[in-house]
């Protein structure tokens, strides 16, 4: 496993003068390019949660004096993809150092559950590779995920729901586990999750964050019934089940159902660069979520899909602690 230097080396970056170099081939001098980054910082399009963990205006003045951390790079990718167009971010070399950093700390097994998975290929891999076909065609693919709309204090409401897009995807490392992208609604704008699905016996079951922060925020668990998404199903089926987060405030866990209806092929916008499991990555995925929910030929069955939700849903209340001896 490479270290952030030798990265830096492999892909061209200067390891003394990194910020210089961004500075040249943003085509800003280096005053400019800082000046452009606070504003950013304290801009409304970083979440106040997020904004605590990023540098602040001192840390800033002080890009270039040492190597960048982990929460610099990040700090730096999320100004980049946020001020600049696709084509000159790709050409940066900060940028493909930083997601060669970033991409290398994902691969690291630093949770028990990665590891006894990696074990389990070894023992079960013939059976993995015989549920590829089956995950690829019917777990993996692009879904409308509906849930009941919030009320300002955190409460479900079923007078109407949210509109989603969840994209399901294989994991290159553990066939076990699913990748998956969510473009989701939070008070009066979409934001981007991502995650992870553990493939359980009629289950998928899975945990996602915001991306766009050090420290996770508003973490939300969704639990999937996968028993009845058989291969007859395929054209047009209906997953249910549930998620679980917190309120507006992070003061109140919520509990409340959910409803995944698969797309079609032909409801998938610009067909070339977006259909197919695999062309569908974190890089891209904001805006193909974005395009589906914006196209006019998207069915969204909203009526249907909250009568759906109200029929299955079913809840329990929380156990009083204060009773148990």
């Amino acid at each position: 496993m490479q270290g952030r230097k030798e990265i830096a080396q492999s892909v061209g970056l200067s390891t003394a003068d990194w910020f210089e170099q961004l500075a040249i081939e943003l085509k800003l001098s280096q005053s400019a390019l800082r000046a452009r980054m606070k504003d950013y910082r304290a801009s409304n399009r970083v979440l106040e949660d997020v904004r605590a963990q990023y540098p602040t205006e001192r840390g800033i003045e002080l890009f270039g004096k040492t190597f960048p951390q982990i929460h610099t790079i990040d700090f730096i990718l999320s100004f980049i993809t946020s001020t600049f167009n696709e084509r000159e971010i790709n050409e940066l070399t900060f940028f493909k150092f930083g997601k060669r950093v970033i991409d290398q700390s994902r691969r690291r097994h630093v949770l028990s559950v990665t590891k006894s998975l990696d074990a389990e290929n070894l023992r079960r891999g013939e059976y993995w590779k015989a549920r590829q076909e089956h995950i690829r065609n019917v777990l993996c693919g692009t879904y409308i995920l509906f849930r009941p709309s919030l009320t300002v204090s955190g409460d479900k409401s079923f007078r109407k729901v949210y509109t989603e897009v969840m994209h399901i995807k294989p994991n290159t490392h553990f066939p076990q586990v699913l990748e998956a992208y969510w473009r989701r609604w939070t008070q009066q704008r979409r934001i981007f999750y991502t995650g992870n699905f553990f493939i359980s016996s009629n289950f998928l079951y899975g945990t996602f964050v915001n991306r766009s922060s050090d420290e996770v925020l508003k973490p939300v668990n969704i639990n999937i019934l996968s028993k009845h998404a058989q291969r007859s199903s395929l054209r047009r089926f209906i997953l249910t089940g549930s998620l679980t987060g917190t309120d507006f405030t992070q003061e109140k866990i919520i509990h409340y159902p959910i409803a995944l209806k698969r797309t079609l092929p032909e409801h998938i916008p610009d067909h070339d660069r977006f259909l197919g499991i695999e062309k569908i990555n974190d890089e891209n995925f904001c805006e193909f979520a974005d395009l589906l929910l914006d196209h006019p030929k998207t069915p969204f069955d909203t009526f249907e899909m909250l009568s759906f939700i109200k029929e299955h849903h079913v809840e329990f209340g929380a156990l009083s602690l204060n009773n148990l001896k």
